[in-house]
């Protein structure tokens, strides 16, 4: 019996690139509606910066936050499949895998934050951060 064999490297650049292209493409349509957003309700900076943005503004920016950290890390998988063979990858790429995983951990959280603060409180965002600080905690000590 013969196996089928073939190298993933492709399909895999070829789905990373993609995601990268409709990543990149909802980011910019996001910041385009946060624009329109901000001038129809006639906001200023100061509401941007001291917690005069609407519920659905807060989300909106939750989600950029967290997809631009998908977008980070898709495009530098994308550039190591592509351009390194997937092979090994050096400290900026490194800080660039911790970056977009900083910006997912915390738009994750903000969108938790946004959508249910108005109902629950700060409980459930609260408790989020700390689900995750544990499941990090443990995944430490039981490595």
């Amino acid at each position: 019996m013969t196996s089928l064999r073939f190298d993933p490297n492709v399909p895999l650049e070829l789905l990373n690139g993609s995601g990268m292209v409709l990543e990149a493409i909802f980011v910019l349509l996001m910041l385009g509606y946060l624009w329109r957003e901000t001038a129809r309700r006639g906001l200023t900076i100061r509401a941007w910066f001291c917690g005069g943005l609407p519920p659905s503004m807060h989300f909106a920016v939750a989600v950029i936050v967290f997809d631009g950290g998908v977008l980070i890390r898709t495009a530098f998988v994308w550039v190591w499949r592509r351009f390194y063979g997937a092979g090994e990858f050096g400290p900026w790429f490194m800080l660039a895998f911790m970056l977009a995983a900083a910006l997912i951990a915390i738009g994750a959280i903000y969108k938790i934050r946004a959508i249910s603060r108005p109902d629950y409180g700060d409980g459930p965002w609260l408790l989020s951060i700390a689900a995750v600080l544990a499941f990090l905690m443990a995944s430490l000590y039981f490595r």
